[in-house]
């Protein structure tokens, strides 16, 4: 499949050095606080959350962070409404650009707004005077100014402040050059998003193929079960040694013991030499924990991968110490709760995340698909932002294959995916 994020990517900077249109001659730099007026919105308080949060005739939408999607989309009915007789907050006009300043969306979420909104404070508003603003948003979409945006970020979360945005340099033709680039941009943007969508919708139709996989491949029914591999209980007994050994050392904290498993519980039959065990009591969950501006201050050479939310989302790089290996790794809070990931190499979790130690005796590629196959996150809190309780966890089943059977699961369900990637 194409990549058309990173595509779309590819044009802007086609466009930006002037070869797009072969207009590489008339690209000037101008500091951005010179065509554009520049500035954040305003935060809003309980009371003020409660008062405005009726929807009214004659007033603004409030945008916040969450308002705006990744692909630029402006949700305007979030329900905070400010009455325009009586605003005290700063507006973004129509045709105006806001992008994320600041937290984990800094610099990817951006938008033109199709009306004047007020908005929240980690949102930053471009409202161009001298230009277009079609095409200021497009260099905000692309690879120079993410690099930019980045070289300027403070603070522990993350972000750059408006007058660092004002000093950053904008490569910026005529503005009938600009209009157009943006015309180009347009055509072209509207045939990728043509293939995006015809790729998201293949990858709809393939989510129940991959969702069977991960089934059979939990009930023994993908690979086929050998004498020669030996019995699971072996491989249990092998676990509870281990972690015996990692308890005297105090590396292991000493666990209560995990109620036996009952037969009413077993879910489904699994192959004669596997063994139904506890989560917890073959594989060790260890949450992570937020690293300090010390840490990341004192990042330099040797740096390890900050994971966030099972992996999926990496965020920067510190130098404290967390796991090194290749690891399972699971989202514990938000929209990717009990999505798993897989992690490799050195690498520090964030308290979002719980890194699935296998102490050495289970294949880690085989964790991340069972736990992947048994869809944890039904286990989540049910509310606004879900959450996993490790304890909770624990004590979900799991079934255990041989070690040689674990390996041979790995190798089809990779192969499987391969072939399943293809179409």
């Amino acid at each position: 499949m194409i990549n058309v994020k990173s595509f779309k990517r590819h044009i802007i900077s086609l466009a930006l050095n002037g070869t797009l249109l072969n207009n590489f001659d008339s690209f000037n730099s101008v500091e951005f606080g010179k065509i554009a007026k520049i500035y954040n919105g305003d935060s809003t308080n309980d009371e003020e959350k409660r008062k405005y949060s009726i929807r009214i005739e004659n007033a603004y939408p409030y945008i916040a962070t969450k308002d705006i999607s990744l692909k630029g989309h402006v949700n305007y009915n979030n329900g905070m409404m400010i009455p325009k007789e009586e605003c005290a907050f700063k507006i973004a006009p129509a045709n105006s650009i806001l992008l994320c300043i600041e937290g984990g969306n800094a610099g990817n979420k951006i938008a033109i707004v199709n009306q004047d909104v007020c908005f929240v404070n980690k949102l930053c508003c471009f409202h161009v005077f001298n230009g277009n603003p079609k095409y200021i948003y497009y260099y905000l979409l692309s690879s120079e100014f993410r690099q930019n945006f980045k070289g300027k970020m403070t603070g522990l979360i993350g972000g750059v402040s408006p007058k660092r945005l004002r000093e950053l340099l904008i490569p910026l033709p005529s503005k009938e050059e600009q209009d157009l680039i943006v015309q180009k941009l347009d055509s072209i943007f509207k045939e990728l998003n043509v293939i995006e969508n015809a790729q998201s919708s293949l990858l709809m139709l393939k989510k129940p193929f991959e969702e069977r996989i991960y089934e059979l491949a939990l009930r023994g029914k993908l690979t086929g079960q050998f004498d020669s591999d030996g019995n699971s209980e072996q491989l249990y007994l092998d676990i509870q040694k281990e972690k015996n050994v990692l308890i005297g050392k105090k590396i292991l904290k000493k666990e209560k013991p995990y109620s036996d498993i009952k037969q009413e519980e077993i879910p489904f039959e699994i192959p004669n030499n596997w063994k139904w065990c506890r989560i917890g009591t073959i594989l060790g969950l260890q949450a992570g924990k937020n690293v300090t501006s010390a840490s990341i201050r004192d990042a330099q050479d040797d740096v390890y991968k900050y994971l966030c939310y099972g992996g999926n989302g990496i965020r920067g790089y510190v130098k404290t110490f967390n796991k090194d290996g290749d690891y399972a790794i699971m989202g514990r809070q938000g929209a990717l709760c009990g999505c798993i990931s897989f992690a490799q190499g050195k690498f520090y979790a964030t308290e979002h995340a719980v890194v699935v130690d296998h102490f050495g005796k289970t294949n880690p590629k085989w964790t991340a698909i069972f736990l992947r196959a048994l869809n944890l996150n039904q286990y989540a809190t049910a509310t606004a932002q879900p959450g996993l309780s490790v304890a909770k966890i624990n004590e979900v089943l799991i079934p255990l294959p041989p070690i040689k059977e674990q390996e041979r699961i790995v190798e089809k369900v990779e192969e499987l995916l391969s072939i399943l990637g293809t179409f």
